[in-house]
Formats: structure tokens, sequence, C-alpha cells
């Protein structure tokens, strides 16, 4: 994927650097092993956002296995 403007390519900047910056947590799953993630602190614990949201924006999940 590449940035077709200023603003994109800031925000690509910054997604590489918290990925960077990112504390990885190593899982060592045992049969019977549950993981719970808290979606409101890890995925929505941001900030304000300073941008008005596009009304064209897409949301995909993504599960990985």
């Amino acid at each position: 994927m590449t940035p077709i403007c200023f603003e994109a390519r800031d925000a690509l900047k910054l997604v590489a650097t918290r990925i960077a910056d990112a504390k990885l947590t190593a899982f060592h799953w045992r049969a019977g092993d549950m993981l719970v993630i808290d979606n409101w602190h890890v995925l929505h614990g941001r900030g304000v956002a300073g941008f008005v949201p596009s009304p064209d924006r897409s949301i995909f999940r993504v599960a990985v296995q």
C-alpha cells in the first residue's frame, strides 16, 4: 500500500513508529488456555482523533488462525 497524500504519509510514519516502539507480549499456549483482550482498552484506548471521519470509510475484520 502506498500513501497518496501528505496526511497518509504522516499516518504511515506514525503507524510505523508505534509498531517499532510496541512492547511485545509472548503467549505460551497450552491445551485449554484462553486469552481475553479488553478491546476498549487495547484498540479503542487512543486519544481524540484530530480529523473529520470520511463518510466512505470502511472497516474490515480480520481473523488470524
